[in-house]
């Protein structure tokens, strides 16, 4: 599994992937803090990657004093 902090557009974690797969190791996935939910996701998800996340934008947003 590649580890990110938080998923954009899944560009860092694909490049992850690609660097890892060319050594000893295959990377099946994503491992995510954050999915900050602007495709980076449904990316990985379609170049066959798993996409794990602990929670996604709009449920961390809502909970940030003086945000709307």
């Amino acid at each position: 599994m590649v580890i990110e902090d938080t998923i954009t557009t899944g560009g860092s974690a694909q490049q992850g992937n690609r660097r890892g797969s060319c050594g000893r190791w295959r990377g099946v996935g994503v491992l995510a803090l954050v999915d900050r939910e602007e495709g980076g996701r449904e990316t990985l998800e379609g170049d066959g990657k798993t996409g794990r996340v602990a929670a996604r934008a709009s449920e961390i947003v809502p909970l940030i004093p003086g945000r709307v």
